[in-house]
């Protein structure tokens, strides 16, 4: 038997959207487009892909898409993203899987 590999999906493992999540996406669009997203349309993209959800708030902005502007967000977010993920760690030093999720995987298994 071959071991099957579970990747997350946001918010299917564990829920860090609103405090890893949100604060990164905001640092990449302060970055590269030097403007602060409001957090509901950040948030209200949050489910999309990523393509979609880049879309999505530059025309909220009224910014154009473009690709070379998606691919420098893109680029950024590692970076940021270890950045809040390690801001989010020192203030709570583990991250909790949701509700019931323990036994879905051990009844999966």
């Amino acid at each position: 038997m071959t071991n099957p590999y579970l990747f997350d999906i946001d918010g299917t493992l564990v829920n860090i959207n609103s405090e890893v999540h949100l604060p990164s996406y905001k640092m990449d669009y302060k970055s590269v487009l030097h403007i602060d997203v409001p957090d509901d349309v950040i948030v209200g993209t949050f489910g999309m892909t990523e393509v979609e959800m880049h879309k999505a708030i530059l025309e909220h902005l009224g910014i154009p898409f473009a690709e070379e502007t998606m691919n420098r967000i893109k680029a950024i977010h590692p970076s940021n993203f270890k950045k809040t993920l390690e801001k989010y760690l020192r203030r709570k030093p583990k991250i909790e899987p949701l509700e019931g999720l323990v036994e879905s995987l051990s009844y999966l298994k």
